[in-house]
């Protein structure tokens, strides 16, 4: 081959990597779960307003409980509501004495914040919400503690809301500092510990992290991870909670490719890195006690990929989940993976049919697996507006939950204003009443 055709070739490959690279960073670098802002992924530029419910957690009850982030004239705050297990509003719930209404609570850990993710301690019946705010020192992860009632839980760091930042592994010469940081997932282990996960640094410079912290809200450890030269996040965690060994699961993303690390209760890591394939971002992980395997799922271009993995975790090539979406939807986008108590996983998701001009029928996706990957059964359950799935919860092996946001009171084919949006399930995938929504102070 001619020497210059060659260069020119090798600086064409350089050239494109170093675009997707800037593209790819710009794509995930933000919300990983859909909060109210620029997302390409749900089809919608603008956003007039509104509330997305971005995470939910099941009671031990079966009262479902739900966060999210409300839009109003270009300011936020955060509303935590809860559900009777048929998706009646729960007039129990939320802080009399604050900013709050039967039903739901309005937390506000600061200035532009966003919810991201709930977990229910299932010791202490704890509500712990995360998230991410502007705070004196930047862009910093929050995590706000209530009570199982509803209100917030004062004895729990500054009353009741804990700010954190990833402290600087470098001394530039004034100490350790701490960085930027914004978390996408908290879960509670098995003794009362929060987790939080998600990037620090800086934009297209940031790495994965995790962050442990006790129940009172004191930082044990923090960890930060990454590949070398690539921006880095994780979007959620599972744990292994059997003993020994505990592990912790976290799976997101690199510029390139999805990635997928295990670290122990110390946080000391216990796998290096896995991936699903090149190409992959990854939004969903889960540890199923009754297999000892993992599950992980995420989007291979715009198809919605489920691989099962040993706890190492690698890859069990000769189990296969088939997408039952592949032929009715394009744009088939994974949001989130969980396992019932009898193996059975619930994946979660959104897509358009293939007839659709426009995002204007975009709906959520659900499949429901055995642990063997057979498929039990799917839905594309409607709303009357576009809409997008962002979390999973599961209870027992009798109750499933989807939250995300359903586009209302469009005002063009890009902008409109969402509303928390939820469909519930039983065990064999069977919907339990019909899909509902919510909005505060209506």
């Amino acid at each position: 081959m001619d020497r210059s055709l060659f260069l020119l070739r090798c600086s064409t490959v350089v050239v494109a990597f170093a675009v997707f690279s800037q593209v790819a960073a710009a794509q995930t670098f933000g919300s990983s779960r859909g909060g109210l802002y620029q997302d390409d992924s749900v089809g919608f530029l603008k956003v007039a307003g509104g509330c997305t419910a971005s995470g939910v957690d099941i009671q031990p009850d079966k009262k479902i409980v739900a966060v999210g982030t409300q839009i109003s004239d270009g300011d936020n705050r955060i509303v935590a509501v809860r559900f009777g297990s048929d998706g009646s509003l729960d007039p129990s719930f939320g802080d009399k004495r604050r900013d709050a209404r039967a039903g739901f609570a309005v937390l506000s850990p600061g200035r532009n914040s966003r919810a991201e993710s709930i977990a229910i301690d299932l010791q202490s019946g704890a509500i712990l919400v995360v998230g991410n705010v502007d705070s004196a020192k930047g862009p910093s992860a929050f995590v706000v503690r209530l009570t199982e009632s509803g209100a917030i839980d004062a004895s729990f760091q500054n009353d009741g809301i804990l700010i954190h930042q990833f402290e600087s592994q470098i001394d530039a010469g004034g100490g350790f500092g701490t960085q930027p940081t914004w978390a996408t997932d908290i879960t509670v282990d098995g003794r009362g510990n929060v987790l939080i996960a998600g990037r620090t640094g800086y934009p297209r410079n940031h790495d994965a992290f995790i962050s442990k912290f006790s129940g009172d809200g004191e930082l044990l450890w923090s960890q930060k991870h990454g590949t070398g030269g690539f921006d880095d996040g994780a979007n959620t965690m599972s744990v292994r909670r059997k003993e020994p060994p505990y592990k912790i699961y976290t799976t997101g993303f690199s510029t390139i490719t999805n990635m997928i690390k295990a670290f122990d209760s110390e946080g000391a890591t216990q796998i290096g890195q896995s991936s699903l394939g090149f190409c992959v971002r990854s939004f969903g992980i889960s540890y199923d006690p009754s297999t000892d395997r993992v599950l992980c799922a995420g989007n291979m271009g715009r198809d919605m990929i489920v691989r099962v993995m040993s706890s190492r975790p690698e890859v069990i090539p000769e189990i296969e989940y088939s997408n039952p979406f592949k032929a009715q939807q394009i744009d088939s986008y994974c949001r989130g993976i969980r396992h019932l108590n009898n193996g059975r996983a619930a994946v979660v998701g959104h897509g358009r049919p293939y007839d659709a001009t426009d995002n204007r029928d975009r709906r959520f996706q659900f499949a429901l697996y055995e642990p063997d990957a057979s498929l039990v059964t799917s839905d594309m359950p409607k709303f009357g507006g576009p809409a997008a799935a962002l979390d999973v919860a599961a209870h027992s092996n009798s109750l499933i939950v989807i939250s995300g946001r359903v586009l209302t009171d469009q005002t063009s084919t890009d902008s409109g204003e969402f509303r928390m949006g939820f469909v519930a399930y039983d065990g064999d995938g069977t919907m339990v009443g019909r899909p509902w929504t919510f909005m505060p102070d209506e």
